[in-house]
Formats: C-alpha cells, structure tokens, sequence
C-alpha cells in the first residue's frame, strides 16, 4: 500500500474517532467526575440558585441534562433531556455547564468523547410567596420561616426582586402583626454604590448593593456587582459589616468560595466514603471552601472567630486537592501548594504567578516554605513552627537584587505612638463643627486612606458620612495626620489602604 495513502487512512481514523460521541457501553472507562461523584454533587449543591418563582411554587423534583465530556476533561453540547420548568431547566443547564473538571473516557487506550446524562434535583426550602414582583417571608416571633397560613405567624417581609436573577430592587419591609392587621415595624432602604473592598483585579471596577436601618449601618443581605450586573459576592451583614455565609463568584457565576459560620460540631467532608466525622467544637469558627475555575474542590480551611480580648488564632488547612482531584493535604497534613495571580515585581501593570508551597501539620504551617513568582521576578524562603513564621528572606530579583530579612510574614500599619497616640492626636486636633451641633448631628464618619511605604497619607476620601460638616472635619483631621509606621510584608514596606470610624459625639 502506498505510504501516503496509508498515513491518510490512519489520519482518517484518528479524526474519525476524535469526533465520535461513544455511549457508556462503548467505551472501555467510563468518564467520571475527578474526585468522584461526591465532588460532583457538592459542587452542584453548592452552585445551584433556585429561580425565586420556584422557591414560591415549592418546586420538587429533577432535570435530567445530557451532555458530551470532551478528551480533555470539559462538558459541551448541553441539552435538557426531561425537564420540570422552564427556569428549572435553565438553572440546572448553567450549573451543570460549569462543571468542567472530568476525567475523560478511553477506548483503546485514547481518551474519548462519551454522552452522558446527570439528574440536577430541586428540593423545596423555607416556604415564600411572589406577588407583583415582590418576595414575601413570614416568620414566628422566634424568627422562623413558616408558612402564611401558620398560626405562629408575627412577622411579614416584602422585599422587590428582579425574579430573574433574584436580586432585590427596592426598599425591603418588615410588618408586625397587631391583632389582625399588619403594621410597618422597619422599613431598610436599599442603596448601590462604589466599594473600597479590595478587588483581585483592579481593573473590574465592581459595586455593591445593600440594605441600610434606620440609622444608616449595613443590613441584612449585602451584594457585590460585576460591571455587566452578575453577583461577585454575597453575604449577611453583621455589626454594619458583610461577614456571615458569605459567597464569593467568578465573572461566569462560578461560586470561587463561601464562608459558613460554625456554631456546632460539624465534620470535614470524607468525600471518598460519603460519610461525616464528627469533630469536637471549641469555639465559634468559620468554615472557608475554595474551588477551582474548572469546578474542582481547591481546599477546606477553619477560620477561628477573633473575640474582643482575645488573641487571634490561626486557620487551619483540613483537605486540599490539586486541579486533577488528588488529595495533597488529608486532615491537616501533608504539602500543600497554593497559587496566587499578582503584579511582576519584573515590568509594570503585568500579571503573573505566585506558586508557594511547604508542608502542612494538624493543619498548621511547618518547617520550610518557598514560593516564587513564575516570572522570577521575586523569591522568599521562610520557616514556620506551629503555624507561626520564625523568619524568612525575600528577594528582589532583577539587575540590582534586593534582600530583606524578617521575623512576620505581614506587620499593619500602625500610628506612630500607637492607638493611644492616635486617640490624642485625634482628641487635639477634631473640632465639632457648630451646624453639627445645633442639629444635634453625632455619629461616626468613616474615612479611607491609603499609608505610603514612607508612612505618608494619601487619598483620604469618606466612605460613610453623617453630614453637617463632621465629614469635611474628619477628611481635614485624617489628611494631616502625622506619618505612620508603614505596613510591611515580608520585610518590605508596602502601601496599605487602611479604614479609620471617627466619632463625634454630644455631650
């Protein structure tokens, strides 16, 4: 056979079988989540949005999608094979589709295309109500959802929503009912605006979306915004600020990680077994679960609360996977690799790859630890005992290499005399502004401001203001502040933002 038509036939056959979709049956492996099928179902547990007319509707049941795993591990050709509703169907096709990290099947020892089919389950949750564009929430005096119908029925919450993506777009009411008519107990203004939460991208001017009292603190439910609307982040707030079940999303509503409070004994997930081990609580803590962009587990970590008084605890890392789903860190030990996307240390306004990695004991940092920037352009070597860093050298690379040694990992920024000193410096130079006063104006402003690497401050700008002068005073008072201790990271100064409340009280 001539030599060119037979290398044309094998190509023939090559591609042949590079776009043939094969059935479960015709493959020798079949494909399969990375991790398995546990790792599936909490990546789809935790990424589903029951549309808001389904959570009304108390919506049961499954969406049974179809799709083709690709040899290099990602899902195509999505198509809804048996449906519920059409927003259902909707919702399980998005999440679904965002799951792209599969091992691929193989026949003859290539991987290979497969079909396969996967049942998405809606389940209901706490009984709502839809009316005109509204949700509406009951609750016993207790604070639990029940029913309209229940006859523990003492509060009712309306709250305007945008039924498709289920963000609120108005003010949100609470009534209270007074024998059988409701009244207005407190009505939370919602306001969108500009964030001074720092963004891993810069460039993704992002704002937020949240509810305000009646005296202007953060409340209830709090929403970051990407440009074109999508959620970046969500959480409930607490004492004025966004901390609790916070969810944090990628641009294409990918959810990158969430935070849950623990108050309980709960356990670290055996994804292998499908069973939890109990673990004893010692405190209020925060349980953080980071993916991947493919839709695979990265990590699970305990956060500890930090308590007024009390001196910080460490986190601790419990399991970490690598991209493929192998475990690197299996209840709190082994090495652990963590990547981080920042700016070259080599060329201005160019990203690249921070890769650190060392070895990880009941949860806790231990022994060596490296990283590196991909570029080469910036290294450190640190030692860790228990979770705390006992010193490391950084290193500037470049033409002129530039060392540091320390003992921290990070130090903040700090006034020079400290929080006693700033309080004088504060107490000496503020003055109640008269408009303030005859309006019986009092509060906090809270002012931004960034600490130069000198300890200079720059950009100083409100964030939260109360009015009649008092804002324009703390802006004064804060720009001429004298110089700061700079924020120092590994040994190198660093310009920090830091977020300064300055109080103005009546006597």
């Amino acid at each position: 056979m001539n030599r060119w038509l037979l290398i044309g036939l094998l190509l023939g056959s090559y591609t042949l079988r590079a776009q043939t979709v094969y059935e479960s049956f015709e493959v020798d492996t079949v494909c399969e989540p990375q991790g398995g099928q546990a790792m599936l179902q909490l990546f789809i547990r935790s990424n589903l949005n029951v549309p808001v007319k389904a959570q009304a509707d108390r919506v049961k049941g499954r969406v049974f999608v179809s799709g083709v795993v690709e040899p290099d591990g990602k899902i195509s050709s999505l198509s809804v094979t048996r449906g519920l509703r059409p927003d259902c169907n909707r919702e399980a096709l998005r999440v679904f589709g965002l799951f792209n990290a599969w091992v691929p099947a193989r026949k003859d020892g290539q991987p290979v295309r497969q079909r396969i089919s996967y049942p998405v389950t809606f389940t209901p949750g706490s009984p709502v109500y839809v009316q005109e564009g509204s949700l509406i929430e009951y609750f016993t005096k207790a604070g639990d959802a029940v029913a309209d119908t229940a006859a523990t029925v003492f509060y009712r919450q309306i709250t305007p929503v945008d039924t498709l993506t289920n963000l609120p777009t108005g003010d949100r009411v609470v009534y209270e009912r007074n024998s059988s008519k409701w009244r207005e107990l407190a009505r939370f203004r919602l306001k969108q605006g500009p964030t001074d939460i720092q963004n891993n991208d810069p460039s993704i001017k992002r704002t937020q979306l949240y509810f305000t009292d009646a005296q202007g603190r953060w409340s209830e439910s709090w929403y970051m915004l990407y440009p074109n609307g999508a959620v970046a982040a969500y959480a409930v707030c607490e004492n004025g600020r966004p901390t609790r079940n916070k969810h944090e999303y990628a641009l294409n509503g990918l959810l990158e990680a969430v935070e849950q409070q623990e108050n309980t004994a709960l356990g670290v997930i055996d994804l292998k077994g499908g069973k939890t081990a109990q673990q004893p609580v010692v405190a209020s803590r925060t349980r953080r679960t980071e993916w991947y962009p493919n839709g695979q587990l990265h990590s699970i970590e305990l956060r500890p609360a930090v308590t007024s008084g009390q001196t910080a605890q460490p986190t601790r890392l419990l399991q970490q996977w690598d991209s493929t789903g192998s475990l690197r860190v299996t209840d709190g030990n082994g090495q652990a690799t963590y990547t981080f996307e920042v700016m070259s240390r080599a060329e201005a306004n160019r990203k690249t790859i921070l890769v650190e990695t060392g070895a990880v004991r009941d949860g806790l940092q231990e022994g060596e630890w490296t990283g590196q920037y991909a570029d080469g352009s910036y290294k450190f070597r640190e030692t860790y005992e228990g979770g705390d860093c006992k010193g490391g050298v950084s290193e500037v690379t470049g033409k002129q290499p530039i060392s540091y040694t320390y003992t921290g990992t990070e130090q903040n920024p700090a006034p020079v005399g400290g929080m006693q000193g700033l309080g004088q410096y504060l107490a000496q130079s503020l003055r109640y502004p008269a408009d303030a006063q005859r309006s019986r104006i009092q509060g906090k402003v809270f002012v931004s401001f960034i600490v130069n690497t000198d300890g200079t401050i720059q950009d100083a700008k409100v964030l939260k203001g109360i009015g009649g002068g008092c804002d324009e005073e703390a802006l004064r008072v804060v720009s001429g502040m004298p110089r700061w201790k700079p924020g120092m990271q590994r040994g190198e100064p660093v310009r920090v933002r830091f977020n300064l409340p300055i109080a103005f009280a009546l006597e």
